[in-house]
């Protein structure tokens, strides 16, 4: 596509439409079939809104810790394979600068790092706008992601290509 980034092996339209899955509602409700998905786990969990929840936590204590969602359920997770690996998301504002931090218990670092990164990064951006609609006075900026995955990987069949980028940068 027209916005592919050389050494991203997730082409741009892709990675838009991936994205963009925070606003549909097929993903938010999991009409779709899959075990979760993050913006439903985000969003719509248990019928609660937790980027709902930690814009209001921005919103009653800038400085706060506690603007914070799980994605985690052990009710529902204990007996599921398929358990997100993303865990854990925090927004911090601290001089004027929103960061979102986020924690993955298991990270494919080749295929899945690229869509993870940019739907965080969304969150993130998504996050200070909706602050900087209602809070008065000098808006929040954006300071990106801190980004923390406890158990990296490559698939086999990514190895190849994970090479060839490789040798491409050196």
């Amino acid at each position: 596509g027209k916005f592919d980034m050389e050494g991203n092996p997730i082409k741009s339209d892709a990675l838009y439409n991936y994205v963009q899955s925070v606003d549909d509602p097929a993903i938010i409700n999991n009409t779709q079939g899959f075990v979760y998905t993050y913006p439903n786990r985000i969003f719509a969990h248990f019928d609660v809104d937790q980027f709902e929840t930690m814009k209001n936590r921005i919103l009653n204590a800038t400085g706060s810790n506690r603007a914070v969602a799980v994605t985690i359920n052990p009710i529902e997770d204990a007996e599921e394979e398929d358990i997100p690996c993303l865990q854990f998301l925090q927004c911090l504002v601290r001089d004027n600068e929103l960061t979102i931090h986020c924690i993955f218990r298991s990270n494919d670092i080749f295929g899945a790092f690229y869509s993870n990164m940019f739907f965080i990064a969304y969150l993130g951006l998504k996050m200070k706008e909706e602050v900087n609609k209602e809070i008065v006075g000098e808006k929040l900026n954006f300071g990106g992601v801190h980004y923390h995955s406890t158990s990296g990987h490559i698939y086999n069949t990514d190895i190849k290509a994970a090479r060839k980028l490789i040798k491409a940068n050196k």
